[in-house]
């Protein structure tokens, strides 16, 4: 049942993933993948503190599951893999 946690916040994250990246992207007229630079420092922020809660307590391992793993997997590891297709080197 734990895999349903994480496809239900992974839904979420690649597609705000695909949009953030091509919003930051759009704005900037360089060779420099700033898009997935933004999602992927926005998914450190957000794992960040929820990696702490979790390790003091103050959250559970459905949280962790939620927005760690579901929420900043899909929106960073995919964000990598999509950035270095687009740069042409996979």
């Amino acid at each position: 049942m734990n895999w349903l946690l994480v496809v239900a916040k992974a839904v979420v994250g690649a597609p705000a993933r695909c949009l953030t990246d091509r919003a930051v992207q759009s704005r900037h007229d360089s060779v420099f993948l700033w898009g997935t630079c933004v999602v992927n420092v926005v998914g450190s922020l957000i794992l960040g503190p929820v990696t702490g809660a979790v390790a003091t307590g103050a959250a559970g391992a459905r949280t962790q599951l939620l927005l760690g793993t579901g929420l900043c997997g899909a929106l960073t590891t995919c964000s990598a893999f999509a950035g270095y297709r687009l740069a042409g080197t996979v």
